[in-house]
């Protein structure tokens, strides 16, 4: 309860859960492809098989936590890192019985290498594949940099005396809530997952104004924005800048990474 949202934060949860289908417009929320999907079920049938053999105490209960995790796994690919840390939790934490330790020592020493190679060869990977992207300096200060290619063109809008509304790329819009808390802008990293107008999410009513689909003036004139600030070369970009007169805009700015036109009138 202690964040900015209070109550509200776990009604945003649920929005993601069961309302728009993220995955039909987010990438990370697409499922994993066939032969990660496969390593998953495999690895769910392991582990779960290991925690009813080893642990009859907690199984059912361990089980139930790694279907669920193993579900969410399946349904998209943000959840697989998830599913890998509940799942090794659970082998850790499963409490060997009498039952199992009268199998033997050979079937015990069998399982315990098992999950012993299993994480030996995930560590593996990710010191090989995660950690040097983690420590590449350069990795997070081009993140940085993609956040400051706009830069120009809000240094520009902060020249001007309006603080009207703003139609941006959608990946800006976690920046330029930061750079002009002034002006309303009319998409960000929150929006894929409410539901907008006829069960729409926000997120594909912005991909069909960029795209400029049948009803891209009439969302901007709905939605009052004065100002569109998008890249160069985009759907919409190349739509105006041959003659963004004849559609009621005008060119203010422009360089490598953004252009920026204004209403007329």
């Amino acid at each position: 309860m202690i964040n900015p949202f209070g109550a509200g934060i776990y009604s945003e949860i649920w929005r993601h859960a069961g309302g728009i289908d993220l995955s039909l417009i987010i990438a990370e929320w697409v499922p994993p492809v066939i032969w990660l999907r496969c390593v998953i079920l495999i690895s769910a049938i392991w582990m779960g098989s290991y925690i009813l053999f080893a642990g009859r105490r907690w199984g059912f209960v361990y089980v139930c936590v790694l279907i669920g995790m193993t579900f969410l796994a399946l349904s998209a690919r943000r959840n697989g890192p998830d599913f890998w840390l509940v799942g090794g939790a659970l082998i850790a934490l499963t409490p060997v019985c009498a039952e199992a330790r009268r199998w033997g020592r050979v079937r015990k020493d069998l399982w315990q290498s098992g999950v012993l190679l299993g994480a030996s060869i995930l560590a593996v990977l990710i010191l090989v594949f995660v950690v040097p992207g983690v420590l590449n300096v350069n990795r997070w200060s081009g993140w940085e940099i993609e956040d400051m290619k706009v830069k120009g063109a809000v240094d520009y809008l902060k020249t001007q005396k309006d603080t009207d509304n703003v139609f941006n790329r959608y990946e800006w819009g976690g920046y330029l809530i930061w750079a002009m808390p002034e002006r309303m802008i009319f998409a960000d990293g929150r929006m894929p997952a409410w539901v907008g107008p006829g069960g729409k999410s926000p997120y594909t009513i912005y991909l069909e104004t960029l795209q400029n689909q049948p009803g891209w003036q009439e969302t901007l004139a709905k939605y009052e924005m004065k100002w569109i600030l998008i890249s160069p070369g985009t759907f919409m970009d190349l739509l105006l800048a041959p003659d963004p007169s004849k559609f009621g805009w005008k060119e203010r700015y422009r360089d490598e990474w953004s252009v920026v036109y204004r209403k007329m009138g």
